[in-house]
């Protein structure tokens, strides 16, 4: 039986990451779970191949299984189109950070810098440890921290934008005659 594949490029710490998460004995071509929102983009988006066209390997890339989908032939429709790769990277990109800053933001007394965390997350989840990835994951915590920190509370009083709502107001105001 042949194996449809897509290559797609990514950095090096993402797959390793997906290497050690979605590959079987750690080695690839990866297969993304059946209700995976990458398997999703993967299977909403599959197209029936160009003539002549057949999937080349290039550095920094990595296979994926063309998941199956029901109905339709996988010789044929094994083809993703430029524009869905690049929603599938960023899919797999959101995966990864949401993955990554969960594992830093978990408290943890044995690892109380963000570096030892980093390293942890690092060697937990199968990504190399070198200089280039350490201080490209910190640039990463350092870029996406405010998107997963919890809001701070507005003040209604002191926020121009909540001049006119009843937010904090004990009372209704009074009507005018």
């Amino acid at each position: 039986m042949t194996v449809h594949v897509i290559y797609l490029k990514l950095e090096g710490y993402v797959r390793m990451w997906l290497i050690h998460h979605y590959g079987k004995k750690g080695q690839d071509p990866i297969s993304f779970p059946k209700w995976s929102m990458e398997n999703d983009v993967m299977q909403d988006n599959l197209q029936r191949k160009p003539k002549d066209w057949e999937p080349e390997r290039k550095d920094g890339c990595i296979a994926i299984k063309v998941p199956k989908r029901e109905g339709l032939n996988r010789d044929v429709w094994c083809y993703l189109p430029e524009r869905i790769l690049v929603i599938l990277r960023k899919t797999i990109m959101r995966h990864f950070v949401k993955d990554f800053m969960r594992f830093i933001a978990t408290p943890n007394p044995a690892t109380p810098t963000y570096k030892q965390r980093i390293e942890d997350f690092m060697k937990k989840n199968g990504i190399e440890d070198n200089k280039s990835n350490m201080e490209t994951l910190l640039q990463i915590r350092v870029r996406k921290r405010h998107l997963f920190e919890a809001p701070p509370d507005i003040d209604s009083k002191a926020n121009k934008a909540h001049k006119g709502c009843c937010y904090g107001r004990k009372k209704p105001p009074k009507k005018r005659k």
